[in-house]
């Protein structure tokens, strides 16, 4: 019964703790994939001037 207490436990922690990170970490990979691609965008347009 202990085991499975812990392993609930566990189970509910992480999971809250994925609720709350997941979003700003897709928020992180979403904003600097942005940049990333605006800038080489950029410098591409001025490779071409």
């Amino acid at each position: 019964m202990t085991i499975f207490n812990r392993s609930t436990i566990v189970d509910e922690t992480f999971f809250a703790s994925l609720m709350i990170y997941c979003p700003f970490f897709i928020a992180f990979m979403v904003i600097t994939d942005a940049v990333a691609r605006k800038a080489s965008k950029k410098s591409w347009e001025d490779w071409d001037d």
